[in-house]
C-alpha cells in the first residue's frame, strides 16, 4: 500500500472521529444569529402593522397566543417539546406554562412563575416564530434540506462528493438516522433534497405547504381555541421557513458544501465546525448582527411589494432581484469551493497571477473575477481582490511553493457584512408575501353590500364572509369568487343588520402569482359606525358649536351606510380613503348629522358602473379558476 493511500485512510479516520464529536452541520447559530435575523426581519416587514390594522388593534407580533398540548397529535407535541428544550431563553422562543409548569395552589409563589393555566403553553406570536427556527434543527437530519446545488441553484437535489463514504455514514448516525440504515449503507450518502425542492414538500409537516394551510385555518376555524392552535402551528412552520431561507445567505449552504462544516476550529482534536458561523456568533451575538442598524423600516426591506411573487423566486431570483441563493453563489466562496493550490511564476503581474490561481474552476460571477489581482504581488501571502478592491480570498504559499487560497477572519467579516443583511431582507420579504395588505374596501352594514378594490391582486381571489358572536364562535355566511384586477361590488354579502354582539370578518384568499404562487390570505374586521342616539329629555342640552361643520361633511373614521350605485373611479378616489373608513387608530368621533339633514349627494355621471356580483348565501361559490 502506498504512502498516499495510507495518508488518505488516516485522514478519513481522523475526520470521522471529528464528526462524532463536532457540532451539527448548521449554518448561522439558531440561538444568536438566526434569532437576531428573525427579529430584524419581523420588525422591518409590514407583518405587525398589517396584523394590527386588520384586527382592530387586537392582534400583533407581541400578542400572546395559547396552545393546549392536549389538542396536538403525538408527533407534533414531541417535535415542539424537543424544540422547547433546545431553544435559548433569551431568544424569546421559550414559552410559559406547559405540562408540569403549575405545581399546585399550595406551592410557594416563586415556583409558579412560569404557570399559565393548567398545562397550556403561552407565548407571543414572535416567540412562536423563534421556536420554529429552532425546531428546524431537531432532529439534525432536517438540516440536510438546507443546502442548494452548487452548480445549479434550481436543482431539486444536491450532493457533496468531497467527503469519504465512511464519514458520510458516521454523519448520518450523528444526524439521528436509524442505525440500521447506516449499517446497510442506505443512509445519507452525500446528497439530499435541496432547499428549493423543500419549499413545495407536502410530506413534511413543517414545510411551507403545511404551514400555509395552518395559517388559512387560523381564520376560518369555528372555535377560538382551534384558531389559536392553527395560528401557532402556522407560525412555527413559518419560523422553519425563515431558517431555511436565512441559511441560503451562508456560502457553504448555497454551494452544497457539506465539507466546510468539518473545518478545524482550533488545534483541539475534534473541534470542527463552520468558521463563518462561529466568528459571527462570537463577535456579534444576538443583538448586533451586521447590517441591522443600517436597515430602517422604510428602506429596501419594506417595499410596497415583496421582492418576488413566489417563495422559489426569493431564492432563485425575479426581475432585478437576483435571489438569495444565486446572489450568495455568485459573489462568495465557501471553504471547500475555492480553487486548488497552483504554482505561479513570480514573473507574472498581479492580474496574470490572479488568473492563474483562479484557473477554470467554477466559482464566482464573472463580474467578481474580471480584473481581479493578487495584492501584494509578488509576495508569499496577501489577498485576492476583485476589480472593486473587495477581498475574495486570502492567499499564502504552502510547503511545495504553490499559491493556496483560503478564507480568513477579514474575508469572513466581509461576507457577514453583505450576507446577513441580504438574509434579513429576503426574510422580511417572505413575511410580506405571506401576510399581504387587505385591499381598500367599504362596507354597508345596513344593506349587506361590500365594495372591494382588487386592482392590484391577488390572483384567483375568493371572499369569505364570517360572523363572530360574543363567545368567539365564527360562522361562515358567504363565500364568493371575485374578479382580480378590478373593483368588485358584492350585494347581499351578509344579513343586515347584524346583531349588536356580532362582529363581521372579511377574508380574502388568493395566490401571489398565476403560476407557483404562494397562497395568500388576509382578513379585516370592518368598523361599524356608532349608532345615533337621541339625547335624553332630562339631560341638559349640549352647548351649540359656534362654528358648526357643514352638514354635508363626512366624519373621518365613519363607514358610509350605503354604497353608491356609481362609485368614482379608483384613481383618483373620491370620498373617504381606506384609512378614513376602517383605520383602527382613529379616536371616537362625534356622531355625524342625520342623513335627512344633509343635502342629497349628486352621483358622478362620468364614473363607470361597478362590477356587481350577486352572491347566494345558501350555496358555496364555485372554486376560482385560473385567470
Amino acid at each position: 500500500m502506498s504512502i498516499r493511500s495510507i495518508a488518505r485512510i488516516v485522514s478519513a479516520a481522523v475526520l470521522a472521529a471529528g464528526v462524532l464529536v463536532s457540532t451539527p452541520a448548521q449554518a448561522w447559530d439558531p440561538s444568536t444569529t438566526h434569532a437576531a435575523m428573525t427579529r430584524e426581519a419581523v420588525l422591518h416587514s409590514q407583518m405587525h402593522v398589517r396584523w394590527m390594522e386588520q384586527s382592530g388593534l387586537t392582534r400583533g407580533i407581541f400578542t400572546s397566543v395559547q396552545l393546549h398540548p392536549s389538542d396536538l397529535d403525538e408527533d407534533t407535541a414531541r417535535a415542539l417539546r424537543v424544540a422547547m428544550r433546545r431553544v435559548h431563553e433569551a431568544s424569546g422562543g421559550a414559552p410559559l406554562g406547559g405540562p408540569g409548569a403549575c405545581p399546585g395552589p399550595s406551592a410557594p409563589a416563586s415556583t409558579q412563575a412560569r404557570c399559565v393555566d393548567g398545562d397550556v403553553w403561552e407565548m407571543t406570536a414572535l416567540g412562536w416564530l423563534q421556536l420554529g427556527v429552532v425546531l428546524e434543527t431537531a432532529p439534525r437530519n432536517r438540516l440536510l434540506h438546507h443546502f442548494a446545488n452548487g452548480s445549479d441553484a434550481a436543482a431539486t437535489t444536491w450532493s457533496d462528493p468531497e467527503l469519504p463514504a465512511s464519514v458520510l455514514r458516521s454523519k448520518a448516525r450523528r444526524a439521528e438516522d436509524p442505525l440500521a440504515r447506516a449499517a446497510n449503507r442506505s443512509a445519507f450518502a452525500g446528497g439530499a433534497t435541496s432547499a428549493v425542492a423543500w419549499l413545495s414538500d407536502r410530506t413534511d409537516p413543517w414545510a411551507p405547504p403545511a404551514a400555509l394551510a395552518h395559517l388559512r385555518a387560523s381564520d376560518t376555524a369555528t372555535d377560538a381555541r382551534e384558531r389559536d392552535r392553527e395560528l401557532v402551528l402556522g407560525l412555527v412552520g413559518l419560523g422553519a421557513l425563515l431558517h431555511v431561507v436565512q441559511d441560503q445567505s451562508v456560502p457553504a449552504h448555497a454551494r452544497g458544501d457539506l465539507t466546510a462544516f468539518f473545518a478545524p476550529l482550533s488545534p483541539t482534536p475534534g473541534d470542527r465546525g463552520l468558521p463563518l458561523q462561529e466568528l459571527v456568533r462570537v463577535l456579534y451575538g444576538r443583538n448586533s448582527v451586521p447590517g441591522a442598524l443600517e436597515l430602517s423600516p422604510r428602506n429596501a426591506t419594506s417595499r410596497a411589494r415583496p421582492l418576488a411573487p413566489t417563495l422559489h423566486q426569493h431564492l432563485l431570483g425575479h426581475g432585478d432581484y437576483p435571489g438569495l441563493t444565486r446572489f450568495t453563489q455568485a459573489h462568495f466562496w465557501s471553504e471547500s469551493s475555492i480553487p486548488k493550490p497552483v504554482s505561479v511564476s513570480v514573473d507574472l503581474d498581479a492580474a496574470q497571477a490572479a488568473a492563474a490561481v483562479i484557473g477554470e474552476a467554477p466559482g464566482l460571477d464573472a463580474t467578481e473575477l474580471e480584473g481581479a489581482e493578487l495584492s501584494p504581488w509578488p509576495a508569499s501571502s496577501g489577498y485576492l481582490r476583485s476589480s472593486s478592491g473587495r477581498g475574495l480570498a486570502a492567499f499564502d504559499t504552502d510547503e511545495e511553493g504553490r499559491i493556496r487560497l483560503f478564507l480568513d477572519r477579514r474575508i469572513y467579516r466581509d461576507q457577514a457584512a453583505h450576507l446577513i443583511p441580504a438574509g434579513i431582507e429576503a426574510s422580511a420579504s417572505v413575511l410580506d408575501l405571506v401576510f399581504p395588505a387587505f385591499p381598500e374596501h367599504t362596507v354597508a352594514f345596513d344593506t349587506g353590500v361590500i365594495d372591494l378594490d382588487l386592482s392590484s391582486g391577488p390572483y384567483q381571489p375568493v371572499l369569505t364572509v364570517l360572523t363572530e358572536n360574543a363567545s368567539g364562535v365564527r360562522t361562515q355566511v358567504q363565500r364568493v369568487s371575485l374578479r382580480s384586477g378590478e373593483r368588485n361590488h358584492i350585494v347581499d354579502a351578509f344579513t343586515a343588520p347584524l346583531p349588536d354582539d356580532t362582529r363581521l370578518i372579511l377574508r380574502i384568499e388568493g395566490t401571489s402569482a398565476p403560476e407557483h404562487g404562494v397562497p395568500q390570505l388576509t382578513s379585516a374586521l370592518p368598523r361599524r359606525p356608532a349608532k345615533l342616539t337621541a339625547p335624553s329629555a332630562s339631560a341638559p342640552a349640549a352647548p351649540a358649536d359656534p362654528e358648526p361643520a357643514p352638514a354635508a361633511a363626512a366624519t373621518p373614521g365613519s363607514v358610509p351606510t350605503t354604497v353608491p350605485t356609481k362609485p368614482a373611479p379608483v384613481e383618483p378616489r373620491t370620498g373617504p380613503s381606506q384609512s378614513e373608513l376602517i383605520s383602527p387608530y382613529d379616536a371616537p368621533k362625534p356622531a355625524a348629522p342625520k342623513a335627512e339633514d344633509a343635502p342629497p349627494a349628486s352621483p358622478d355621471a362620468d364614473a363607470p358602473p361597478p362590477s356587481e356580483t350577486k352572491s347566494d348565501a345558501a350555496a358555496e361559490a364555485k372554486p376560482p379558476t385560473s385567470p
